[in-house]
């Protein structure tokens, strides 16, 4: 055999094993090791507070805003929005139980339930809490640790964990970072394919231990709405945050169930 030849056969038998190699998973990872890192995310970013630009976009509205945003978790949304030339328009206090609303322009409040159909009402984000808190985090947390019931697909740079919420009765697709088990990408999904919720996470930072996106993209299929924020600044597991908005009191109060 020729030197020529024996180069082209080297060279074919490395594409090969090249190809093969590219195949196979990097590391040997199970579903229950990827949740539990997944979780350990979750939970190492205690609290959040930040500023940045939110853009609202929807069949009847196109709204651009700053925003100054506090999170503590399990159970606390602080917004505060402002519009052209810094001035403030609107504060927002969202828990698990009740919210407030405070529109400045026009001066009155608004007091409620936390359900998905009042917090469509005001953000005209037809969510709960949790996919709220998690959305604006970038984190994501499996309250069902039985792996029994999970896909996983291990692609090139990610895993797909596939499940069925057996709370909401929705299908549940996330795309997990390889590398530091971020979150990259969730879908959600009926049981005919029609998309509740899309939400697509980038421009991820390292700070003292948190793995932070700073660009969030969120999309509501059925109510036309897309929802694209970018963060400017952040500081993380800040204690002892306490909220309260002061009502004036020449304020409308309207209370909803």
């Amino acid at each position: 055999m020729s030197n020529f030849s024996k180069f082209f056969l080297f060279l074919i038998l490395f594409l090969i094993s090249s190809y093969i190699y590219g195949q196979q998973p990097i590391k040997s990872v199970n579903k229950k090791e990827i949740i539990d890192r997944v979780n350990a995310n979750y939970e190492n970013l205690k609290s959040l507070e930040s500023e940045g630009e939110i853009e609202f976009l929807s069949a009847k509205d196109e709204i651009f805003a700053s925003f100054f945003l506090s999170v503590k978790k399990p159970d606390s949304i602080y917004i505060k929005l402002r519009g052209p030339f810094g001035v403030n328009y609107a504060y927002m206090l969202i828990t698990r139980q009740n919210f407030i609303y405070h529109n400045l322009q026009d001066n009155y409040v608004i007091k409620g339930t936390t359900n998905p159909c009042n917090i469509y009402a005001i953000l005209k984000l037809r969510l709960e809490f949790d996919e709220i808190l998690k959305g604006i985090t970038g984190t994501y947390f499996f309250k069902d640790t039985d792996t029994s019931s999970i896909k996983l697909q291990i692609n090139k740079d990610d895993y797909l964990i596939s499940f069925k919420d057996t709370t909401e009765l929705l299908n549940k697709k996330i795309w997990i970072d390889r590398n530091y088990y971020n979150i990259i990408k969730t879908l959600t999904t009926n049981d005919t394919g029609i998309t509740k919720y899309r939400a697509e996470y980038s421009n991820y930072i390292q700070k003292s231990g948190i793995f932070f996106s700073k660009v969030i993209g969120i999309e509501i299929p059925k109510d036309k709405v897309t929802v694209n924020i970018i963060f400017k600044s952040e500081t993380f597991n800040k204690e002892n945050l306490t909220y309260k908005i002061q009502i004036p009191k020449s304020a409308r109060i309207i209370q909803w169930d």
